[in-house]
Order: structure tokens, then sequence, then C-alpha cells
């Protein structure tokens, strides 16, 4: 199994680059739902792209994200080993 930490969104007012202001243009929202929204996309394929941290990286490189600036863990699946016990009883 792999582990892929994946930015998701930010704080509102610095995605939104309006800290401090009171100012929210609702355009500036619409366009800013588009970007989360195809970046979500984006994350739901990984996820259904990725099996093994070969893969991963493969897939990153093809999105063109650099794979060292992101966090890529791969570990045994726990619940696969659990079923290997069941079956071997």
């Amino acid at each position: 199994m792999i582990n892929i930490s994946v930015w998701l969104y930010g704080k509102p007012a610095w995605d939104l680059n309006i800290e401090g202001s009171g100012d929210i243009d609702s355009a500036m929202l619409r366009e800013r739902a588009d970007e989360l929204c195809n970046h979500l996309h984006v994350v739901a394929d990984l996820k259904d792209n990725i099996r093994v941290k070969e893969d991963a990286v493969k897939e990153l490189n093809n999105l063109g994200i650099d794979p060292d600036n992101i966090d890529l863990e791969e570990y045994e699946d726990i619940c696969d080993e659990e079923d290997e016990d069941l079956e071997e009883d």
C-alpha cells in the first residue's frame, strides 16, 4: 500500500489572497472554485492509478509534478496480512 500526502486546500484568506481585506469578489470565488475542482480531480486520478511507489512516481512525472516535492510512503497493507492469516487457519 502507498500513502501520499497531497495538499487539498489551504486557509481561504490565503488561497484567495484576501488576508486582511474585507473585499471579496464573486468572480474570484468562482475562479478559485474551478481551480479547487480541477485539483481534486487530479488527486482522485492519482488515487485511481497508484498501487505501488513506482506507479506513484510515474504518474506524478506524467502530471508534471516533481515526486521529490511529495511525501511518498510505501508500506505493507495490514489488511492483506490479516487476510492471509485467516486463509492459513
